[in-house]
């Protein structure tokens, strides 16, 4: 009995250890997000977006999560050609390969989408064939969710204010 009673108390703590440290990691501190924004406006390659993810994932909200998707938007148009780099970072991390797909939505400019698109569907290679589906996808799915090009909204033309330098 003393055996089972220790053995049960020893489970009790280390659930409450774990869920204690568990939760420092899912808060993000005003310093966190304040360092996680400076960090994710400069993103150079796709090690160095693995590297802010792992470090500030969960600070992904608000205008960090929208740095996140300007990031992932310049790294799929423009940095197409290091595919080799992102099927090794998504084979190996799971979560990451659905940040991606996450962060590939409507915050993005139509420009990026369409860029990404065409990324996708025409230089999509061996290996990541899946991926490159999901990634037009979640294009597909983004150009749905922005406002129709007609809803823009256009600044009222300012009314001529009478000329008061000129006598009457």
């Amino acid at each position: 009995m003393r055996n089972a009673t220790f053995f049960i108390g020893s489970c009790l703590v280390a659930v409450f250890c774990a869920s204690a440290l568990g939760k420092s990691q899912d808060t993000c501190t005003a310093v966190q997000a304040h360092a996680a924004e400076d960090a994710v406006s400069i993103v150079s390659s796709w090690d160095d977006l693995y590297r802010k993810f792992l470090k500030y994932r969960h600070c992904d909200e608000g205008s960090i999560a929208e740095g996140f998707s300007d990031a992932v938007a310049q790294l799929l148009g423009n940095h197409w050609r290091e595919k080799k780099k992102i099927e090794s970072l998504i084979k190996k991390d799971a979560g990451f390969r659905a940040f991606i797909i996450r962060h590939i939505n409507a915050t993005l400019l139509l420009v990026q989408l369409e860029k990404i698109a065409q990324n996708a569907q025409e230089n999509c290679s061996q290996g990541l064939e899946t991926f490159c589906d999901e990634i037009i996808k979640a294009v597909d799915d983004a150009r749905k969710d922005m406002p129709p090009r007609s809803a823009t909204i256009t600044a009222p033309k300012p009314e001529l204010a009478p000329d008061i330098t000129k006598p009457h």
